[in-house]
C-alpha cells in the first residue's frame, strides 16, 4: 500500500519505478498463492500500460502488463471485477494479439463463477471468435453467457446453429441444441434461428413415443416442404427410424423427398438404406422421387440401385418415372447400356 502511494509522482522516474515494481511484487505474491486484497485488484487497471513505459532507455511496458495479467489469472476468489478491469480486457482483445489467450482463459474462468460480461468485452470477445485458435474457448465464454442469462447475438447463435449442421460430434451438437435452447428462454431470436431450434427438437423426437413421433415427422414435412434443411440429428433419427420399420412409412420419404429437391445431400449411409427397401416389383413412387432428384444433386448412385432399377423397367406402371432416371443420368454424361437406350 505504502509502495502504491509513488505510483501517481509527480516525478516520472519515481512513478514509472514504483509502478514496476508494484506489480511485480503482486505478481509474485500470487506465484506464492498468497492472498492479495481486493484493494490491489481494483487498482491494476490503474497501473496498466495502454501506451508505453519508459526508465531511460528501457521500456517496461510489456513485463508490467504480464505481470498485471498474471494477478487476473491467479485471482482464486473469482470476485466480480469493476467496469474498469474491463477496459484491461477490451483493449487487448480488439488491439494486442500476444496477450488474448490468457484474458480468454481470464473471461472463461469468471464467466463460469456466474458474473455478467460487459456489453463492450462482449463486442470485444465478437471481435476474436473466428479465430480457430481461440474459437473453442470464446465459444465457452458465450455458452457460460448465456447460461447466466445475458443476451448474445445472432453472430454468435448462428454459430452454435452451424454445429447442427456441420459437427460430427454428438456431444458438441447436443450442447449446441441445449444452448439455442436456454437461449430463446433469454432473449428474442429471430425466426430462422426458432425454426432451426424446433427442427432439432422435431428430429429428436423422431424415435419417441407414437404422438410424439407423428407430431415430430409432420413438422419436419411441413418445414422441408417449406425449404428447410434437415439437421445432421434429423438424418440420424430418420436412419434409426427406417431400420426399425419393415415396410417404408410415406410420411418419411414425404420428408426426405422435400429434402433432396431442396438440393440438399442424402448421407450415404441412408440413400443405402433406401436401396435395400426399395423393391422393383411395389409401387414405390416416392423412393423413385426420391432417387431421381439424388441424380440431379450429382450425388453417386449405388450399383446395387442401378440394377434395381433395371429391374423395374419390366413393370409398365414403374417403367416411364424411371427412364427419367436414366435420361437424367445420360444428360450427365454417363454411360447408359444398349437395353436402356433402347427403352429410352
Amino acid at each position: 500500500l505504502e509502495l502504491r502511494e509513488h505510483v501517481e509522482d509527480r516525478i516520472p522516474d519515481v512513478s514509472v519505478y514504483s509502478i514496476v515494481v508494484y506489480a511485480d511484487g503482486l505478481a509474485k505474491l500470487s506465484k506464492l498463492q498468497q492472498p492479495i486484497i481486493r484493494s490491489h485488484i481494483e487498482f491494476l487497471p490503474t497501473i496498466y500500460v495502454f501506451e508505453d513505459l519508459r526508465l531511460g532507455e528501457e521500456s517496461f511496458a510489456d513485463k508490467v502488463n504480464q505481470n498485471i495479467l498474471y494477478v487476473l489469472m491467479n485471482d482464486d476468489k473469482i470476485e466480480k471485477f469493476e467496469d474498469n478491469v474491463f477496459q484491461i480486457f477490451d483493449h487487448i482483445l480488439l488491439f494486442e494479439n500476444h496477450q488474448q489467450a490468457d484474458v480468454i482463459d481470464i473471461l472463461r474462468r469468471y464467466s463460469a463463477a456466474r458474473h455478467p460480461i460487459p456489453q463492450s468485452t462482449i463486442f470485444a470477445l465478437e471481435h476474436v471468435v473466428d479465430i480457430p485458435e481461440f474459437s473453442n474457448k470464446v465459444l465457452e465464454v458465450f455458452g457460460n453467457m448465456i447460461k447466466n442469462k445475458q443476451i448474445v447475438s445472432d453472430k454468435i447463435l448462428y454459430i452454435f446453429v452451424d454445429t447442427l449442421y456441420l459437427s460430427d460430434n454428438e456431444q458438441l451438437r447436443e450442447k449446441s441444441f441445449q444452448l439455442l435452447d436456454t437461449a430463446n428462454d433469454n432473449q428474442d431470436i429471430s425466426d430462422e434461428i426458432f425454426d432451426i431450434l424446433e427442427l432439432e427438437r422435431a428430429a429428436l423426437n423422431i424415435n419417441s413415443r407414437s404422438v410424439d413421433s407423428d407430431y415430430a415427422i409432420a413438422y419436419l414435412q411441413t418445414k422441408t416442404k417449406e425449404g428447410k434443411k434437415l439437421t445432421i440429428n434429423g438424418f440420424i433419427e430418420i436412419t434409426k427410424q427406417i431400420d426399425k420399420l419393415f415396410l417404408l412409412a410415406e410420411k418419411i420419404l414425404k420428408v426426405l423427398h422435400n429434402v433432396s429437391i431442396n438440393g440438399q445431400i442424402i448421407p450415404n449411409e441412408l440413400v443405402d438404406k433406401l436401396v435395400k427397401k426399395f423393391d422393383p416389383v411395389q409401387k414405390q413412387y416416392y423412393l423413385i422421387k426420391i432417387f431421381k432428384s439424388l441424380v440431379k444433386n450429382n450425388q453417386n448412385i449405388p450399383s446395387e440401385l442401378s440394377l434395381k432399377l433395371e429391374k423395374a423397367l419390366e413393370y409398365k406402371n414403374m417403367c416411364d418415372q424411371v427412364l427419367v432416371i436414366f435420361v437424367l443420368q445420360g444428360q450427365k454424361g454417363e454411360k447408359l447400356s444398349p437395353m436402356i437406350i433402347s427403352k429410352i
